[in-house]
């Protein structure tokens, strides 16, 4: 990975040619007022009081007004002030990366000064250093050579300080790391002689940058961009320190501290948002996207190199355009997103070669190997990936060439070539420790855990896996952004999956060991993670609550250090096997968990006593399943003047597929499993299971036919086994509830009085924007139904707990709003119960949300969107909530993480438990089993079992008996 973070050949405060001292505040005059002012020297001052103030218009403005001083100057017959003045207008253009705009200016300058060898002097290695940033190697080289002969005769430190910059600064983005190290050592040893502490700042960043490093918290390049970063802070160079925190925010991502570094990358993005310095942006843009990689998250990571290719273009930096666009490259492949690649390649092969970067031009050869190994061209793919390794040891870029090898020993280990894939994974691993990068470091054991099980050598294969797992643990204590912290155990699940598969072969051939419970426990490890950390935290920590300024370290012994507000993990272990079966050892209960995987998929079942293991078909072959059931669950319907009888055949038809489908998917997933007689069943879901009604599928039962499984088992569902554990021990931590149901029903979601076909132009505008985001996510139209039926609902409700010795809380039209939930109104209500339209947003989790009233009684609009980041805010009490919605237990699904969606949202919260549905429940149906169930709740009785009678009592109905009327209401969570 190549970060481009460009220079602006001015960073520090103090300009690199002296002008006169500027003290005092004045006022910008009208533009039009300037060009008749007759002090050149005043008006070149009041300008660079306007490019101190760091706002995009007071940069223009300074711009402008240093283009009317050189014209002053010029008018006035003094050459040196013009030159001056088109010096300090290209270092402005620079800020704003508005490179052309800049050497147009230093062009003037030097036209202007064509007798004072110093500013010429100046004035090149401005010049030179413009143009090694935005990749243009040729003219620096040119200019670089002006600026050493020019230059020879001027002994001043500082320029020779800029001199030895200019040289690192096209070194480092040509030829060579190595000679860029040694110029901008030399650069630093001249500005400290200089007592220039800013110019001395500036090259140790460079260095910095220059460090063969990846962000691993011990490393050199650490050490000087913090370094850099203490001395812009305390001199309040802002500019400085915005270019230190981008470099910061790239160099420690490696490391696992990613919200640490997201915040130093959106630190720097901020500020040169601020003053339209596009191509800064772009390059912390880079950064936070990388970030994004590292945590899984590869749409996020699609969507910023996309955004920082933009503005590298729209800039002109060729360098930052192709790094950028070499990581669209590898996300793309990634994504198997292989129709969008050709015009990346072609435009990033041409950027390479104008660079001349042996770095770039080996990560494009890189690239094209891949893109002929996916077409199963391996002899040119092999000979590509050695053109880049050759690339990158020309560069001294050890990163590209571990890089290289790991895909070399991907590729080789596919052929069934283990012993070349082994010496190339030994190469990178001895690489990336000199380079300190921890997440390939556990990549490598993986890869080499992977050819160990393919030449069955299973205990080498253990040792590997568990080394790569170790580091993956290790590293979830530095994340501290909830989805985040999903998307990063979801990346990384399939080294769990490997983990496990070796368990199970070792269980098979030595099935009296521990080999089937450690699996298990492997199983535990890779799941809902994320949750289980929060559950298991003392308080939930903000995004960016770290200070970035708080961090700034004075050595390599503090690098890496929290110092605030660090998750407490110690509730959040994952379940040993002797654990969990303490937790449900009551003898009627049992659990099932599942780990389905590409290849092989596994199923435990344990009670307090005992543990099966079992094996399953591949996941592919069940979620074919699943979905074949799901839509044979959907209710028949009639046709239009279709005589009775044939739609009463079309329904039994359409009822035996059911039961084939049912009966297969048993088969599949239980077949092999001796279901105990208990009261109770656990399920711990995977995958597509996740979607799959298991109270639905039919089971054998002794002198009968076929029955559901609910008729059998009271069902619940956990995100985990371990997540039983985290919630009543978070339930433990919290006061119990005091009051008894809260029931929020029929809210307003449109003015009164307006016509329903006009509502969504008039009200869109003043929807908040993730409302907004998610119905167009989620729904063909803007419109928002209104809710008439669950307003009798909630009314049903409130009149079951009427009697009840504690109080009701009934909130319907403008009552169901938003702040009457953040307000704390049902902190200490034992059940809560939302009858509102949910909406799950697939491709952005976290807009998903329930819409209460969204106009008050005034017929003022109002935020009535409760999002998922609200619902984990919440400090709850509740033994219960209820979502009577459609589809209310959906979200995205985020494989070993789980459905990231409300239920997950009301866990964390502080409810035991949840009911959601799984599908678009019908409205009659949904009212009958919900009074079923609350008339069964006021009297005390558990949740999970009040549900399974209240979906028996919809089964005995003979026009509700079919799943789809019954099934969809799942309980997850507690079921005690």
């Amino acid at each position: 990975m190549v970060l481009c973070l460009t220079e602006v050949s001015l960073l520090s405060a103090s300009p690199m040619v002296q002008t006169s001292e500027i003290s005092g505040t004045h006022t910008l005059q009208p533009s039009q007022n300037l060009t008749g002012h007759l002090d050149p020297e005043r008006v070149l001052e009041r300008a660079l009081e306007l490019r101190a103030k760091l706002t995009r218009k007071d940069l223009n403005d300074s711009i402008s007004m240093l283009r009317t001083s050189a014209r002053l100057f010029q008018a006035s017959a003094n050459p040196r002030g013009q030159a001056l003045a088109e010096i300090e207008a290209g270092d402005t253009y620079q800020m704003i990366s508005a490179f052309p705009a800049a050497l147009a200016a230093y062009h003037r300058a030097l036209t202007a000064s064509e007798k004072q060898t110093d500013q010429q002097c100046e004035v090149y290695i401005r010049m030179a250093r413009s143009y090694a940033n935005t990749g243009q190697a040729k003219s620096a080289r040119k200019s670089l050579d002006h600026a050493l002969d020019t230059c020879s005769g001027i002994p001043e430190l500082r320029i020779q300080d800029n001199l030895e910059e200019a040289q690192g600064e096209i070194a480092l983005f040509s030829d060579s790391r190595p000679a860029a190290i040694a110029h901008f050592e030399s650069a630093i040893g001249l500005a400290s002689l200089a007592k220039d502490r800013e110019g001395e700042a500036l090259a140790t960043l460079r260095l910095a940058e220059a460090e063969p490093s990846d962000a691993s918290g011990n490393l050199q390049s650490v050490v000087h961009a913090q370094s850099a970063l203490t001395t812009f802070l305390a001199t309040g160079n802002q500019y400085g320190a915005a270019r230190a925190h981008s470099l910061l925010g790239f160099l420690i991502s490696g490391s696992g501290e990613l919200e640490r570094s997201r915040c130093h990358c959106l630190d720097a993005l901020n500020f040169f948002e601020q003053i339209g310095d596009l191509d800064n942006a772009a390059g912390a843009l880079n950064a936070l996207a990388y970030n994004a990689k590292l945590s899984g998250d590869l749409n996020e990571t699609l969507k910023d190199y996309k955004r920082a290719k933009q503005l590298f273009a729209s800039a002109g930096d060729y360098i930052g355009e192709e790094s950028s666009i070499a990581a669209i490259s590898r996300v793309l492949l990634a994504k198997q997103m292989y129709s969008e690649l050709a015009p990346f390649d072609s435009r990033k092969h041409l950027l390479a070669l104008q660079t001349l970067s042996h770095s770039l031009i080996g990560a494009a050869l890189v690239d094209q190997a891949a893109v002929e190994e996916r077409a199963h061209r391996y002899k040119k793919a092999i000979l590509g990936y050695e053109e880049g390794f050759k690339q990158y040891q020309l560069d001294g870029n050890k990163r590209g060439e571990g890089a290289v090898r790991m895909r070399q020993a991907v590729l080789e280990t596919n052929q069934n070539k283990f012993d070349d894939a082994l010496e190339h994974l030994a190469e990178a691993q001895r690489l990336k420790e000199e380079t300190r990068e921890t997440a390939d470091q556990a990549r490598i054991q993986y890869l080499r855990a992977r050819v160990f099980l393919k030449q069955n050598n299973l205990e080498e294969a253990r040792l590997d896996v568990e080394k790569a797992i170790d580091s993956i643990e290790s590293q979830r204590l530095h994340i501290l952004k909830f989805d985040s912290r999903a998307q990063y155990f979801a990346s990384v699940h399939e080294y769990y999956s490997l983990y496990i598969e070796i368990l199970m072969q070792l269980h098979k051939t030595h099935p009296d060991g521990e080999y089937a419970g450690l699996a298990f426990e492997a199983s535990e490890k890779s799941k809902v993670r994320a949750l289980l950390d929060l559950l298991g935290s003392s308080e939930q920590a903000s995004s960016c609550e770290i200070s970035t300024v708080s961090n700034v370290i004075s050595g390599p012994g503090e690098l890496g250090r929290v110092t605030s507000n660090k998750l407490d993990m110690v509730d959040a272990q994952a379940l040993t096997l002797g654990e969990l079966q303490a937790a449900i050892g009551d003898g009627d209960t049992a659990l099932l968990e599942y780990a389905l995987d590409e290849d092989k998929s596994f199923a435990w079942l344990i009670d307090g006593r005992n543990m099966t293991a079992i094996d399953l078909g591949p996941a592919d072959v069940i979620q074919n399943s699943v979905s074949m059931f799901r839509k044979a669950l959907l209710p028949v319907e009639a046709r239009v003047n279709e005589p009775a009888i044939d739609y009463l055949r079309r329904r039994q038809a359409a009822k035996n597929i059911r039961l084939v489908q049912s009966r297969n998917l048993t088969k599949l997933l239980l077949g092999k499993i001796h279901l105990p007689p208990r009261k109770r069943l656990l399920i711990v879901p995977d995958g597509s299971l996740q979607y799959l009604p298991f109270a639905a599928l039919s089971i054998p039962e002794k002198g009968s036919e076929n029955v559901p499984l609910i008729v059998q088992y009271e069902i619940s569902m956990l995100p985990s086994a371990s997540a039983l554990v985290a919630l009543r021990k978070s339930a433990a931590k919290r006061a119990p509830p005091t009051d008894e149901v809260a029931v929020f029903g029929d809210p307003v979601f449109e003015r009164p009085g307006i016509v329903p076909a006009k509502v969504s132009v008039a009200t869109q505008a003043h929807r908040s924007r993730s409302l907004n985001i998610a119905l167009q996510d989620s729904r063909d139209s803007q419109q928002i139904p209104s809710l008439p039926g669950s307003r009798s609902e909630a009314l049903a409700i409130q009149e079951m707990f009427r009697n009840g010795p504690t109080r009701t809380q009934l909130a319907l039209r403008y009552d169901a709003n938003r702040e009457a939930i953040l307000g704390g109104s049902i902190a200490h209500q034992r059940i809560i119960h939302f009858a509102t339209h949910g909406i799950i947003d697939t491709r952005h989790p976290e807009m998903s949300g329930l819409i209460l009233s969204m106009f008050n009684k005034r017929g003022q609009y109002q935020d009535g969107y409760l999002r998922l980041s609200d619902i984990y805010n919440l400090k709850l009490s509740a033994d219960l909530v209820v979502l009577s919605s459609c589809e209310s237990a959906l979200g995205k699904d985020l494989g070993s993480e789980g459905i990231i969606g409300l239920p997950r949202g009301f866990l964390y919260a502080g409810a035991r438990r949840v009911i959601a549905s799984l599908w678009k429940v019908d409205d009659e149906a949904t009212k009958t089993l919900m009074s079923s169930l609350y008339s069964r709740l006021q009297l005390r009785e558990e949740p999970g079992q009040a549900l399974r009678d209240a979906q028996l009592d919809l089964l005995k109905d003979k026009h509700l008996s079919d799943p789809y009327y019954w099934a969809a209401f799942v309980l997850e969570g507690d079921y005690k």
